[in-house]
């Protein structure tokens, strides 16, 4: 009778080590489904950021030149100051109108004639089209 009493509890036991087995299992399971899916929202996120640092790059291969010295953006309408230098039409002239007399760059004084600076606007244009994402910098 002590050998069945000792059989059973063995089995007892080995009933609940397999029990405690199962659990962990399933809370294994449960971690590697939650690790799994984290995993995936880091990916997206990384992908993002790689974008992300894609455009910053392309962005950052804008000439300077194509920038107006006064708003920092791409020109679409760039004129040439008496200084030589290139503005944004409508920048250059709002900074006339303001009554300012010197040069935005060099502080040298200039006159209130503006000329179209066509081949910059060309070559602005030509740069927008062959990168579009720039136009919304």
């Amino acid at each position: 009778a002590m050998v069945e009493v000792l059989a059973h509890e063995q089995q007892a036991a080995e009933a609940e080590v397999a029990q405690q087995l199962d659990m962990q299992v399933q809370q294994l399971r449960q971690t590697e489904q939650q690790l799994q899916e984290h995993l995936q929202e880091v990916r997206q996120q990384r992908e993002q950021l790689e974008q992300q640092q894609r455009q910053l790059l392309e962005l950052s291969k804008i000439p300077n030149e194509y920038l107006c010295p006064i708003t920092f953006e791409i020109m679409t309408d760039p004129v040439v100051a008496s200084d030589g230098h290139s503005y944004e039409r409508a920048a250059i002239e709002q900074w006339l109108a303001a009554g300012r007399r010197t040069s935005p760059k060099t502080n040298v004084v200039i006159s209130a004639d503006v000329v179209p600076n066509v081949q910059l606007r060309v070559l602005i244009h030509e740069f927008l089209q062959r990168n579009p994402q720039a136009a919304s910098a």
